[in-house]
């Protein structure tokens, strides 16, 4: 009879042990997924901040500059204004579905949820001078590598046009 209390305990104890396991492992999957969503979110902000500082350098200065591409997410340029980059991160959290600037200069960035993409843009407006984005590739890519070079300027109705070549690798 002793053997038997003690299997029929250990029994009850293991089903309890394994009902608290499961529930805890469905319950903090939500989490989990938001704290990754949330970890995307902000290393695309960090990559578009960097981009945006890069290509400042390059509209000023000249020359080129490579940067590792770490978004989870593509990279596109717009292909009805070739002055704007946008990354699109799929994400399950809740955030804002109309555009929010979050940089302002004389270029700006801009983020907002678009179903259940996280869209963020670096926008070059026409000010003293024109910002046009072009590629030998695919407009949309998801690289390892991303180039920006200064390749030609040139004067159009007065106003200074920059053409800055974007390499995906």
């Amino acid at each position: 009879m002793k053997g038997q209390s003690e299997m029929i305990i250990f029994l009850l104890l293991f089903i309890i042990g394994i009902a608290l396991f499961t529930s805890a492992t469905f319950w903090s999957k939500g989490i989990f997924q938001q704290n990754v969503d949330i970890a995307r979110v902000e290393n695309a902000e960090k990559f578009m901040k960097e981009l945006n500082d890069n290509a400042l350098n390059i509209i000023k200065y000249g020359g080129s500059q490579d940067m590792e591409y770490t978004v989870d997410g593509t990279i596109e340029i717009n292909s009805t204004h070739n002055y704007i980059l946008e990354v699109k991160v799929p994400v399950t959290i809740s955030l804002p579905r109309q555009w929010v600037v979050i940089s302002n200069d004389s270029s700006y960035i801009q983020e907002m949820l678009d179903g259940n993409n996280f869209r963020i843009q670096v926008v070059y407006p026409q000010s003293s001078y024109k910002v046009e984005f072009f590629t030998e590739g695919s407009r949309l890519a998801r690289p390892t590598y991303l180039s920006l070079e200064r390749n030609l300027t040139y004067i159009s109705s007065g106003t200074t046009v920059i053409k800055i070549k974007v390499t995906f690798i």
